[in-house]
């Protein structure tokens, strides 16, 4: 599993490129990413004033990490020539519901994941999670 928000661009190639080195045939490979428009929603949620500076970063600007678009890990993949398994939502819409799912009973916790499990996976959803995996392979 490679996280590749810690690299830009073409040291992200490089080491899926080494990561498939070293992978068997038929192997798996999981490449963790933070999402580039949830990133921005994450500020914006914090309130309005917050917005400019998640904008900058959903353009790249004045930032830690490397956000990507669930598109744009996809294209990556396949310049590797891996083969795209599942794209999945780590943790769906939960930073911009976590005070509700924190205080939320069991049943109302459990109603919670039914529904995020059900859509980790729904693509035209994905870019509301801050957080994806790409499972792919060699």
């Amino acid at each position: 599993m490679g996280a590749l928000y810690h690299l830009d661009g073409e040291c992200r190639k490089k080491a899926i490129l080494e990561c498939m080195e070293v992978l068997k045939p038929d192997g798996i490979l999981v490449l963790a990413y933070i999402n580039k428009f949830a990133r921005m929603l994450s500020h914006s949620v914090k309130g309005f004033e917050y917005f400019n500076e998640g904008f900058n970063i959903y353009r790249g600007e004045g930032n830690l990490f490397t956000n990507l678009t669930p598109l744009e890990i996809e294209l990556l993949a396949k310049s590797c020539e891996l083969e795209i398994l599942y794209n999945v939502a780590t943790d769906g819409m939960a930073y911009i519901f976590a005070e509700q799912i924190n205080n939320s009973s069991e049943e109302e916790f459990e109603q919670w994941l039914k529904y995020h499990y059900e859509t980790c996976e729904e693509s035209s959803i994905l870019g509301y999670s801050l957080h994806g995996l790409l499972i792919c392979r060699k």
